[in-house]
């Protein structure tokens, strides 16, 4: 799977700056609904792959994609376990932690 997705993001980006973006987007994306660590070990196949393929090395994409991956998952109740406690301990559901709720 991991080739095939590689496969896939060759064909249809142009440039390796783009394909850095894009794997990075896409890692925000999933760690919206995933732990941020799940998500970088879903992910960094992909991108190991993609860097055989384009003949760079892999270090830049694996930190795009655990940048990406740890600034999103800050942002919901899912990905970040200091947003796991804080929502929690204020009793708020997954959507309370994106808008404040005045009671």
């Amino acid at each position: 799977m991991p080739a095939a997705m590689a496969d896939f993001i060759v064909d249809k980006v142009g440039s390796v700056k783009w394909v850095i973006i894009s794997l990075s987007l896409f890692a925000g994306v999933v760690s919206a609904f995933i732990d941020n660590v799940a998500t970088v070990l879903i992910i960094a196949p992909v991108a190991l792959n993609l860097a055989r393929r384009i003949n760079i090395s892999p270090v830049y994409m694996l930190i795009a994609i655990s940048i990406s991956s740890n600034l999103q998952g800050a942002a919901t109740l899912v990905g970040d376990t200091t947003s796991l406690l804080l929502g929690g301990f204020a009793n708020m559901d997954f959507l309370d932690f994106f808008f404040l709720k005045e009671e």
